[in-house]
């Protein structure tokens, strides 16, 4: 799979291992020991998870001041892709013409021609599917 920049991933809200890690360090002045699978769940359960795995007091309390910190990065990782370096677990959301909305979880590495110039992602990536409300996604 190859991603156009410009079409798709730029204009993607969302974050990966690496920012979620510099985003716990901040808020609790300590690395967690594991960030929690990201495959198929909500970022709610992510950080809920990561916070319980590490040891925080009452996760549910926390995840909305870590939420509203990963919303402040994704310009982070946005300029980690704009720089064209490999991304892992980018989690990010579009809006269809219908108005239905689809969620998608993917990593890539760049990739360039045989002269060097870039030409996109090479990539996986799984769209993440609501069970009912409330529920974890899936993929």
């Amino acid at each position: 799979m190859l991603w156009d920049l410009d079409y798709t991933l730029l204009d993607a809200g969302g974050s990966g291992r690496a920012v979620y890690r510099s985003v716990f360090r901040d808020l609790f002045g300590r690395d967690p020991d594991q960030v929690a699978p990201m495959g198929g769940r909500t970022e709610r359960a992510i950080i809920a998870d990561t916070l319980a795995m590490a040891g925080i007091n009452d996760p549910a309390r926390h995840v909305d001041a870590f939420i509203a910190e990963l919303t402040r990065r994704a310009p982070e990782l946005q300029a980690t892709i704009a720089a064209r370096q490999p991304f892992l677990d980018f989690v990010f959301s579009r809006v269809n013409a219908d108005g239905s909305k689809q969620k998608f979880q993917v990593s890539g590495e760049p990739m360039f021609s045989q002269s060097c110039r870039f030409i996109g992602y090479r990539g996986i990536g799984v769209e993440l599917i609501a069970r009912k409300a409330g529920d974890a996604l899936t993929a």
